[in-house]
């Protein structure tokens, strides 16, 4: 019983396709398309990944601008290749926009919370030195620092729920 000639494998990279070093042939995992490079440069990408949740385009506008081109032909790639760009570019703007607004957002409550901090601060101290002197001179030592330990004490539980946000 002979098997035949083995059909060509699916998933090879066209040598055509095959970049600088690789070999032609080569298997391509399952879950790429059998066109794509397997020389992607490795390392931090130059933009910002983007959550898998928020597609940047929509898919069935991607599947659209395909159809249009199969149906249009290959006079139109230009145009329809421009148009896909404007609508990504258009789409990266957006995204761009509203992260930097994120980022100012963030800024200001980071101010906030600072001159928060530092009001906190100077309220305990101004009143720890009368509450001090109030409390040891009526219970000792031990009055004093239960003024302090309290002080301390609501200092940390600013820090503690400022740091839970």
């Amino acid at each position: 019983m002979s098997a035949g000639p083995t059909p060509p494998d699916p998933y090879a990279v066209p040598s055509g396709l095959a970049g600088p070093g690789a070999r032609s042939q080569q298997p391509v995992p399952p879950n790429l398309p059998p066109a794509l490079p397997q020389n992607v440069p490795q390392g931090r990408p130059s933009v910002p990944a983007i959550p898998p949740s928020e597609p940047l385009v929509d898919p069935a506008d991607a599947r659209a601008t395909l159809e249009a081109r199969r149906e249009l032909g290959a006079e139109m790639d230009q145009a329809l290749v421009d148009s896909f760009t404007a609508r990504v570019e258009q789409a990266l703007v957006a995204r761009s926009a509203s992260e930097e607004a994120e980022r100012i957002r963030q800024h200001e409550l980071a101010k906030a919370e600072s001159k928060n901090q530092m009001v906190l601060g100077i309220v305990s101290l101004s009143l720890a030195i009368p509450l001090t002197a109030v409390f040891a001179g009526i219970s000792g030592l031990v009055g004093g620092l239960v003024v302090w330990i309290g002080i301390v004490l609501v200092n940390m539980a600013y820090a503690l729920r400022k740091g839970r946000r």
